[in-house]
């Protein structure tokens, strides 16, 4: 795994460090539904709370084309319809 998401680095400069005072508003509304803490460390949180820190990474910054690999929909089918503003002729 890369060292980046282990190290001792808060979820806020990890976001920051890719874009996320660019794309505030994307970036805050994805901390709502994935609900996540910008106060947390990296090295310090559980494997689930790190894969989504890294799904906000990557929906963070619009994309006209996103790979994803294996990504699991951390709050269930339930949640879905909150992701479909990320992914633009999705239904």
């Amino acid at each position: 795994m890369n060292p980046v998401v282990r190290g001792d680095i808060t979820v806020s400069a990890f976001l920051d460090s890719v874009g996320g005072y660019r794309h505030k508003e994307r970036r805050n509304i994805l901390l709502d539904i994935l609900d996540i803490d910008l106060d947390w460390h990296m090295h310090s949180i559980s494997d689930g709370e790190r894969r989504r820190v890294q799904l906000c990474f990557g929906l963070m910054v619009p994309w006209d084309v996103l790979l994803l690999d294996e990504v699991e929909i951390p709050h269930g089918m339930p949640a879905a319809p909150k992701y479909n503003p990320f992914f633009p002729g999705h239904r």
